[in-house]
């Protein structure tokens, strides 16, 4: 059995720290969200030191080992949820508590992270209002958890235990030359999945497979190791390329800290520093419900000041009374995993949040009604071709104008019709995250096939002269940051195609953008006082864009 590693409590303690300011403080530490690679690197490094220990004895069991992740992760995160649907109930509003239901369900499940790489990225503005998203990380190491010993049973069984020790090698090579090429094609699924995060989990292994024997450099490979921690939480922010190859970066630096095992260090011995690292999966887990209460109220910065310390007390609570329950392991049938009150609060729970989800939450059918009513898109006219049409178009007519754009442009449907007059007939092509260009066909996020496709008939209608007005819009910001001065190019070569094609062109400025959710803030406005009725802008990309057009 492995000794207690004062060194590996040292890396839990300053991982779950630099989230803890990322998320509250993200100004001061812009790469704080790196603690979550540190932690895939503890864990693979543990889960492969237990199962070849018990490999190696001939005493592994598949179904204790399932058992025993289970007694460490589900009790905590159980009471987690059932506190955050308790206080839901009282405090959100029926789609935010419908949302909270669904999320349990998958939290509890450890599929959450298909959800989060669907819904939006883990950056991203609306991320905030997501009470679980901080499960994802428990989901991918949940996942690796279920697969590893599985992979590792066979591949001891076919291969001798050094090509097992070089064939988890490849698979490193692997994973990571498929983080990088996922993170540029599909950045949402690469932060998300284990596909693109399986190295980091890896690399734990390796450093267990391949010890070093650093005898009097174990002192400058610790500190060197910390040092990469530490620089690659300024190094990187949430504009960055991540995980990609810029993850090696902590990634290495928790490799080299394992591999110095250096314990007697004045941090590792550090008493503080030691108490965080034992209760790290207790704060992590309490400490993002506080991080949405800040965005949700609106809360300025020095409620930071208040809810890191919370979520350390929080944490150590949990520690004490929930994560030390010790449940039976005695047995090693595989009835046990069907027998065990951690898997018995997954069913249960996840049942109460399915439940909540498919029933709307609250009552809330009138609630629902309205809310989608605010979020119709008001499309009177569209091409029979585009998705989610609801009045067809009077195609008998000659129609006078093209809507060509994105989510931005379906919204200015009604502008367009009163601009054009009732008796003339538009056509309205706009898709969420496609663009009016000649060259882009989409956003990553976007179905490519279907914007090719709207891409394609509208230029060749534009050059069959098919309509006299064609109106051009879209956030163009958001091209812009994927494509910089590329993107910017696109646009106005699109705009002159247009106007050598038209009589006219209306070219729409890039939308105001808000920090905030603006149905949602009102809607919660009307539960409780207590919510920000703020609604901050964040339009300062889209000033600079339009700005650069006029020029």
């Amino acid at each position: 059995v492995m000794q207690f590693r004062q060194d590996i409590n040292l890396l839990r303690a300053i991982a779950v720290i630099a989230v803890m300011l990322f998320h509250f403080q993200p100004a001061l530490v812009p790469g704080g969200f790196i603690g979550v690679d540190v932690f895939f690197v503890i864990s693979g490094f543990l889960m492969t030191n237990i199962i070849f220990s018990g490999i190696k004895q001939n005493k592994f069991s598949i179904t204790q080992f399932y058992l025993k992740r289970a007694y460490r992760i589900i009790p905590a995160l159980a009471v987690l949820c059932i506190a955050l649907l308790i206080l839901g109930w009282f405090w959100l509003t029926p789609l935010d508590y419908r949302m909270l239901g669904k999320h349990v369900a998958l939290s509890l499940g450890f599929v959450s992270n298909f959800i989060y790489s669907l819904e939006s990225g883990y950056f991203a503005t609306s991320a905030h209002e997501k009470w679980l998203l901080h499960t994802w990380s428990l989901a991918v190491e949940m996942q690796f958890y279920f697969l590893y010993p599985i992979l590792l049973i066979f591949l001891t069984k076919k291969f001798s235990f050094i090509n097992v020790k070089r064939i988890l090698l490849i698979a490193t090579l692997i994973s990571f030359i498929i983080g990088i090429i996922a993170t540029k094609l599909w950045a949402s699924g690469a932060y998300y999945l284990l596909p693109s995060r399986g190295w980091q989990l890896l690399v734990g292994a390796i450093a267990y497979l391949y010890p070093w024997q650093t005898n009097n450099n174990n002192k400058i490979i610790f500190y060197t190791g910390l040092l990469l921690i530490i620089t690659s939480c300024f190094v990187v922010d949430k504009t960055s390329l991540y995980p990609g190859y810029l993850a090696s970066i902590p990634v290495i630096g928790a490799f080299l800290v394992i591999q110095a095992q250096h314990n007697n260090s004045i941090l590792a011995t550090n008493s503080s520093l030691q108490k965080i690292g034992t209760w790290s999966y207790s704060i992590y887990l309490w400490h993002w419900p506080l991080v949405v209460i800040m965005h949700l109220f609106a809360l300025n910065n020095y409620w930071a000041y208040v809810a890191m310390p919370l979520a350390i007390f929080l944490g150590f609570l949990s520690y004490n009374y929930v994560e030390t329950i010790r449940f039976n392991r005695s047995t090693k049938a595989v009835t046990t995993l069907f027998n065990s009150l951690p898997i018995y609060c997954v069913f249960f729970i996840g049942l109460i949040g399915s439940y909540i989800n498919l029933t709307n939450g609250k009552n809330a059918n009138e609630f629902l009604m309205v809310y989608q009513q605010i979020l119709k898109y008001p499309r009177y006219c569209h091409d029979s071709k585009n998705i989610n049409c609801q009045i067809p178009c009077n195609l008998n007519k000659k129609p006078i104008g093209l809507l060509w754009g994105d989510s931005y442009a379906g919204y200015l449907d009604p502008f367009v019709k009163t601009l054009l007059n009732e008796k003339n007939v538009f056509i309205s092509r706009s898709t969420s995250r496609s663009f009016p260009s000649l060259t882009i066909d989409s956003m990553l996020e976007c179905n490519p096939e279907k914007c090719r496709e709207q891409r394609i008939a509208c230029i060749e209608d534009i050059q069959n002269n098919t309509y006299d007005i064609i109106f051009l819009a879209g956030d163009w910001s958001c091209i812009y940051k994927r494509n910089k001065d590329k993107g910017f190019d696109a646009i106005i070569e699109t705009i002159d195609f247009c106007a050598e094609n038209a009589k006219l062109v209306y070219f729409f400025a890039t939308p105001i953008n808000y920090k905030n959710h603006v149905t949602n803030t009102f809607m919660r406005s009307q539960i409780s006082l207590l919510y920000s009725h703020k609604i901050i802008r964040d339009d300062e990309l889209a000033q600079q864009i339009n700005k650069k057009f006029k020029q």
